[in-house]
């Protein structure tokens, strides 16, 4: 609202000054970009402190973590003689991590939001 209302007032003046055109009242036309100035630095402060930041090492540990537990999830080819009882147990154990991995990344990723609603 405060945004809206500084660039209300520079359109206003910037208005005020093409109506005045002799030239020679250049005080409109300063004070019309001051306005403009003050609304743009407000909404680049604004914008930085919207903006989600992203931790890229935070982000490719947790990709690893998850890759590496489906991996170990799914039983190796030459054990299926020695697990033959527990395999069934063991793909719907993987059928349920796999869309536990899939509902966190893709359902849970914009849930962490530190960035204020304004």
């Amino acid at each position: 609202a405060e945004l809206e209302g500084i660039l209300q007032d520079g359109v206003s003046a910037y208005k005020d000054a093409l109506i005045h055109r002799d030239g020679s009242d250049s005080i409109a036309y300063r004070k019309a970009c001051g306005l403009f100035k003050l609304f743009l630095s407000q909404a680049t402060d604004l914008g930085k402190q919207v903006w989600t930041r992203f931790n890229i090492t935070g982000m490719a540990i947790g990709i690893a973590t998850l890759l590496v537990a489906l991996i170990l999830a799914f039983p190796l080819p030459f054990m299926h003689g020695i697990f033959t009882g527990a395999v069934e147990t063991a793909k719907a154990e993987c059928a349920s991590t796999f869309i536990f991995i899939i509902f966190h990344c893709c359902a849970l990723t914009f849930g962490n939001s530190k960035s204020p609603a304004k």
